[in-house]
C-alpha cells in the first residue's frame, strides 16, 4: 500500500482515504510534477487502518458485470449535442437526475482554468460540467457531499474517472439506491500544474491573457486546442488549433508521455467497470 511503499505507482489520487480518517490527519500535497498524494500527519495518527481499508487500489472492487450491455446513443435535440463534446448522453442523464430534485457532481474547468469537482443542481449550473477536461481533478470535499446527500434520500449522480468512481464507492463502504455513478474510458491524466505551465506558454508566446479555453471540440472530430487571449489593449481573439499535433500539451497527452504513474499501470482500465454506466467515443 502507499502508505507503506510510498510507491507512486500505488496511489491515484482517489482521496478515499483523506475523508475516511477520523482524526483528519490525512492530507493531499502535491510533488514536484504536481500530482497530489496523501501524507500522513503521524503525531495525530492513531494507526487505526482505515485508509488502508478504503484504499481501492489495495482493494479493488469487480463486482460490476462482466458483460456489460452496449449502446450506441446520442441527443436528438441537435443544439444540445452541439454542447456536449460527443452525444451528449451525460446531459441527458443529468437532466434526469435534476428532474428528481437530485444533485449532478462532475468536473469543471473555472475561470482560473482549474479543474475540480463540484455538484450542481440546476439546468443552468450544468453547464459548468459540460466538456471534456484532460487533467485530473481536484475532488475536494465532493464524497462528504455525496455521502450527505444520499444518507438523506436525495438523487445524486457523480461523473469522474474509473479511479475516482472507485475511490467514491470504496469511502462509502454500502450502496445508496439513488446514487448513480459514470465512469469515463480514461487516457490518463496529467497534472494540474503541467497544464498551468502549458497555459503560461501560450500566454507568453501569444502575449495575452488565455480564457475560455477548450480541449475538444465536436464539430472539428479528432479533437482540437481554442481559446481566447486578450492582449494588453483589451482585444480579444481567438486561437483554434484543429489538430492534437499542434498543442505541446494535447500531443504529449494523446502520446501517454505525461499521465500520473498509476494510470500506467491502472487497476481499473478493465471490465468489469467501476461505474454504473461507462461513457465512451
Amino acid at each position: 500500500m502507499y502508505f507503506h511503499t510510498l510507491s507512486k505507482q500505488e496511489c491515484c489520487a482517489c482521496s478515499a482515504c483523506v475523508h475516511s480518517c477520523p482524526k483528519a490527519c490525512i492530507k493531499m500535497k502535491p510533488d514536484e510534477e504536481g500530482f497530489l498524494y496523501p501524507e500522513i500527519d503521524n503525531t495525530v495518527c492513531i494507526d487505526c487502518g482505515l485508509c488502508e481499508r478504503v484504499c481501492p487500489v489495495e482493494h479493488p472492487d469487480y463486482g460490476n458485470s462482466v458483460r456489460p450491455v452496449t449502446y450506441a446513443a446520442m441527443l436528438k435535440d441537435v443544439e444540445q449535442r452541439k454542447r456536449s463534446s460527443s452525444g451528449g448522453l451525460f446531459h441527458a442523464i443529468a437532466c434526469w437526475i435534476l428532474q428528481q430534485g437530485g444533485k449532478v457532481y462532475g468536473a469543471t474547468l473555472d475561470e482560473d482554468l482549474h479543474v475540480k469537482h463540484i455538484g450542481v443542481d440546476s439546468l443552468e449550473a450544468l453547464q459548468l460540467l459540460r466538456g471534456s477536461k484532460y487533467v485530473q481533478s481536484d475532488l475536494q470535499d465532493v464524497f462528504l457531499n455525496v455521502r450527505e446527500d444520499v444518507k438523506a434520500g436525495r438523487w445524486c449522480y457523480f461523473v469522474g474517472t474509473p479511479c475516482q468512481v472507485a475511490g467514491l464507492k470504496s469511502y462509502l463502504r454500502k450502496d445508496y439506491d439513488k446514487l448513480l455513478t459514470s465512469d469515463l474510458i480514461c487516457h490518463g491524466v496529467p497534472s494540474q500544474w503541467l497544464f498551468d505551465q502549458h497555459i503560461d506558454y501560450l500566454e507568453k508566446k501569444y502575449r495575452g491573457k488565455v480564457s475560455d479555453y477548450q480541449f475538444r471540440n465536436n464539430e472539428m472530430w479528432g479533437g482540437c486546442e481554442i481559446f481566447n487571449l486578450t492582449n494588453p489593449n483589451g482585444k480579444i481573439k481567438q486561437y483554434m488549433f484543429p489538430s492534437y499535433n499542434l498543442s505541446p500539451y494535447l500531443y504529449s497527452f494523446m502520446y501517454a508521455m505525461t499521465y500520473r504513474y498509476s494510470c500506467y499501470d491502472c487497476k481499473f482500465a478493465r471490465i468489469p467497470r467501476q461505474g454504473d454506466i461507462t461513457l465512451a467515443d
